[in-house]
């Protein structure tokens, strides 16, 4: 996926990721935030017994605000989760093989279940749910950084990205139609 090692023999030294490398994981997890926060509204929103669902200036707000918030959230993400992922895919025993998008996913999925026990122990978050959430967002950027392996998209990331986050959230309004149902008075 393009990372270098730092000074030694090959495959010795500190695992590093290139820029270019770090910019299409930011796009590709900038990409999937959308989707995901809609997601949770709606599932937030299925849960309300009493049909106050509420929320529309909020949701106002986090439109105008998204060209801003998003791009942050994306670089955030793939800080933290996706290439140190990377960096744990790539010190796995060279006797080890497989494809490397196989080892960069149970990476990001390993990384994810530590964070939710993290999560569980500390603040007392339910642990399915987290580790659910925590792995489930790490699977979209590895896939599709294994996906631009080779591929010069430099140019032009960000705009793919960015259509790719409205189609990501379209399909998620329409798949969270089944689930938010009419109003029933109780």
């Amino acid at each position: 996926m393009g990372w270098g090692t730092g000074h030694g023999p090959a495959g010795r030294g500190r695992p590093t990721w290139s820029s270019e490398e770090w910019s299409r994981a930011a796009a590709l997890c900038a990409a999937q935030f959308p989707a995901v926060g809609l997601w949770a509204f709606i599932l937030a929103s299925s849960a309300d017994d009493y049909g106050a669902y509420g929320g529309a200036l909020g949701i106002a707000c986090l439109l105008v605000t998204a060209p801003v918030v998003v791009p942050c959230l994306g670089l955030v993400h793939a800080t933290l989760h996706i290439m140190p992922t990377a960096v744990l895919a790539r010190l796995r025993p060279p006797h080890w093989r497989g494809p490397e998008w196989i080892w960069h996913l149970a990476a990001s999925v390993s990384l994810g279940a530590g964070a939710a026990v993290a999560a569980r122990t500390w603040w007392g978050a339910p642990l399915a749910d987290t580790a659910a959430w925590l792995t489930g967002i790490g699977v979209l950027p590895v896939l599709g950084l294994a996906y631009l392996r080779g591929r010069r998209w430099e140019r032009g990331i960000w705009r793919r990205s960015a259509g790719a986050c409205v189609v990501l959230a379209v399909l998620t309004g329409l798949a969270g139609l089944a689930l938010i149902d009419d109003y029933t008075p109780p």
